[in-house]
């Protein structure tokens, strides 16, 4: 009669471990799947990012204009490549005479770059559909849009939150 009695419990944690373990793995994938720890490589985002800073990135989500974003090289699809975004499709980016323009109106860069007084040459850049504009903070070692012209948005995969390591405040976006 002993043994009866206690197949009930033994069921039921066994119940509960089950459950726990199935709710840990599906939280372990939704967290892996949607949250992405990396370490910056070069200077091409200087001085917002320097090299081996670590950072929390997620999926993209509601990206805006100059958040950093992470997206697959267009030329290197195995690499992942950090850039600010500047504009969207249908828009046009002007740098002229050290000054920012999307869309014929000016704009100011956020102030966590020094790419307003870095990038010294005049540029324009058309943006097309489902595409957008990337610029590094440190124009003078950046390959960005300048050289490979706007992206597609299906390489775009997330968005920069914030520097993990070290810590500092990072100005992810305007």
């Amino acid at each position: 009669m002993g043994a009866s009695s206690e197949q009930p419990p033994l069921k039921k944690t066994l119940l509960v471990i089950t459950i726990t373990l199935t709710f840990a793995v599906i939280f372990f994938l939704y967290i892996q799947s949607t949250f992405h720890i990396l370490r910056i490589k070069g200077d091409s985002m200087a001085p917002c990012l320097e090299n081996g800073d670590i950072l929390l990135a997620v999926s993209k989500k509601n990206i805006q204009r100059f958040d950093l974003i992470v997206f697959k090289d267009p030329f290197s699809p195995n690499n992942n490549v950090i850039k600010r975004l500047v504009a969207f499709a249908g828009e046009t980016v002007t740098f002229k005479n050290e000054q920012l323009f999307i869309n014929s109106q000016a704009t100011s860069w956020p102030d966590s770059t020094d790419g307003k007084q870095a990038l010294q040459q005049d540029l324009t850049i058309y943006t097309p559909q489902d595409s957008c504009t990337v610029l590094g903070d440190n124009p003078f070692c950046s390959k960005d849009s300048r050289h490979f012209g706007p992206i597609p948005l299906k390489l775009v995969w997330a968005q920069v939150l914030f520097r993990l390591w070290p810590p500092k405040f990072l100005h992810a976006s305007k």
